[in-house]
């Protein structure tokens, strides 16, 4: 079972061992320490590799369904988001677009982990699974949401 200190390392883990993702496993895959949008690093990697990806602390969507021994089923919601600077990411040689990353984020979290026998407390599509904040201050911005089930017993 995922406790959530281990929700966001784990996805952060996953997505740098992706081999489209190794031109910027380096640097461009950062945990937020709750400061987004002003992640530190996040600008230097953008000027830099212009793709940068941010993976959110969870957070707890509702209070879930609590059984009368006191055990809850609850549900752990998390993000990634995309920031990219097309310029600095063509420069880079960077070949992925945000569309490109959007579609390999998902296949990358979706199901995981594997090791996990329940598969409702695997990483799953949140609803909406993704959002487009469009273009902001010269990046498009993309917020890919995942949730996964979280049992706490007493």
């Amino acid at each position: 079972m995922m406790n959530y200190w281990t929700i966001q390392s784990t996805a952060i883990a996953l997505l740098k061992a992706r081999a489209d993702f190794a031109a910027i496993a380096a640097t461009g895959i950062l945990p937020d320490d709750g400061s987004y949008p002003k992640t530190p690093g996040v600008e230097s990697v953008l000027a830099t590799l212009g793709l940068c990806l941010v993976v959110t602390e969870p957070f707890a969507s509702d209070p879930g369904d609590a059984a009368l021994s006191g055990t809850t089923h609850e549900l752990i919601q998390f993000s990634v988001l995309i920031r990219y600077r097309s310029k600095a990411a063509i420069d880079a040689g960077i070949l992925l677009t945000h569309w490109h990353t959007l579609d390999i984020i998902r296949k990358t979290l979706q199901g995981q982990p594997s090791s996990e026998p329940n598969p409702h407390l695997r990483f799953q599509s949140d609803s909406p699974p993704w959002d487009y904040d469009g273009n902001v201050g010269g990046d498009n911005r993309v917020n890919v949401h995942f949730s996964v089930g979280h049992i706490l017993t007493p």
